[in-house]
């Protein structure tokens, strides 16, 4: 009624707040300035950390502050990764550094593939050490069937991991034209040929 709301009526466990919670921002160009804009509403306290830093100026507008790597990803709730790959940064976030985050944070990653160690984030999922990631890239795509990841959720239905096929910006399939991409799935759930069989060679 207008007087008495429910509060997660759907029973859904370990939801987490965003309000006023601490995101840290790896890498931070275009995609990062929208993010945390779109963060300001939720009255978050927004790191970023990036090669050079930006002019006052524009950390006041975009409500950031500046923090190392190393000092962002121990002081945030919530880690968003969007790194570039490059050789140095290959498996960049590794299991000696997600040790150094919060116990019970979270890593969201829509950066290069392979600057995190995907293994020691499922290993650090399964320990506690993290409360869950959300992953839309990978050192391998398509997604390998034994990838830690997909191994974990598939183990553990409880387990707080959402994986998307690196398509995770897609809106109404129906105007994006990425309804084509899900077909096959919906034709393999209903029982459906498959369009597009390539035969393996002879």
């Amino acid at each position: 009624t207008e007087d008495v709301f429910s509060f997660n009526w759907s029973g859904t466990q370990r939801v987490a707040h965003l309000r006023e919670k601490t995101v840290g921002i790896l890498g931070f160009g275009e995609i990062a300035a929208e993010l945390a804009r779109l963060l300001q509403p939720w009255r978050t306290r927004t790191l970023y950390s990036k090669r050079q830093r930006y002019p006052e100026s524009v950390e006041q507008d975009l409500a950031i502050a500046y923090r190392s790597p190393e000092a962002l990803i121990a002081e945030s709730d919530i880690v968003v990764s969007l790194l570039p790959y490059s050789e140095e940064m290959d498996t960049w976030l590794n299991a000696e550094r997600i040790a150094t985050m919060k116990r019970g944070a979270y890593l969201c990653h829509a950066g290069s593939g392979s600057v995190i160690d995907e293994a020691a984030v499922a290993d650090a999922i399964r320990s506690g050490q993290l409360a869950g990631c959300a992953f839309d890239t990978y050192e391998w795509e398509p997604i390998p069937v034994d990838n830690a990841l997909l191994t974990l959720a598939r183990e553990d239905s409880a387990a707080n991991i959402f994986l998307t096929p690196h398509i995770g910006s897609c809106g109404d399939s129906t105007l994006s034209g990425y309804g084509q991409f899900y077909a096959n799935t919906v034709n393999a759930l209903l029982g459906k040929p498959i369009e597009g069989v390539v035969a393996p060679p002879r």
